[in-house]
Order: structure tokens, then sequence, then C-alpha cells
């Protein structure tokens, strides 16, 4: 990376740390706290349940979302995919980075086994 590219990182992670401070909530804190720790090399992230990170969503949503990357399998190179979850106020929004938005859910769900909120 260039210098001013790092010099721009380093503001934009800087200015999310002052952004999640402002949240008077726990779980946000802990993501608060984690990214006052990184740096744009190493970005550290706090050990949270799934439905925690679902309630961080939730309480900071209109500054915050999340990712997952799904590797493609030896062959099928179409199968990789980056997913995002988010919550606009209303709703949890989910979607992939090829296809955008796929849908809305009031109520999310964990994997099987796992209590849905």
């Amino acid at each position: 990376m260039t210098t001013e590219t790092v010099e721009e990182a380093e503001q934009r992670l800087e200015t999310f740390a002052e952004t999640l401070a402002t949240y008077d909530d726990p779980l946000v804190e802990q993501v608060a706290d984690a990214v006052a720790e990184s740096d744009v090399w190493s970005l550290e992230s706090p050990s949270l349940s799934p439905n925690e990170w679902l309630d961080v969503l939730e309480t900071a949503g209109d500054d915050i979302y999340l990712s997952a990357h799904e590797p493609a399998h030896e062959g099928m190179s179409d199968a990789e995919h980056t997913w995002y979850a988010r919550h606009d106020g209303t709703g949890f929004v989910y979607g992939t980075e090829r296809t955008g938005e796929l849908y809305r859910a009031i109520a999310t769900r964990t994997q099987p086994g796992r209590s849905g909120r």
C-alpha cells in the first residue's frame, strides 16, 4: 500500500472507532474496544456468539454490517460468495457481493440447533 492509502485507511479506522464509541451498549463497546486495538494491518475481533453479533447489528445498524466469505470448492469457481448482513432499523438485510440485497427478515435464523431471534 502507498503511504497515502495507509493514511486514509488509518483515518477511516480511527473514525469508525470513534463512531462505535458513541453507543451505550456493552456488546457494541466490545466491538469498539477491539477496533481501537486494531490497526490497518491487523483487525481485532471480539469473541461474540452469533446471536451477540446479531444484537450488535440491531443496535449499530446505521454504522456497521457483517460480512462472511465462503470460498469456492475445487472445480466450482462460481460457488464463491461474500455474504453481507446489516440491520436497517426495521429488519435484517442479507445479500451477496455479486447480487446485492437478496432478502429481508424481521427475525433472524441461525444454524439448526441454535436458537433464532
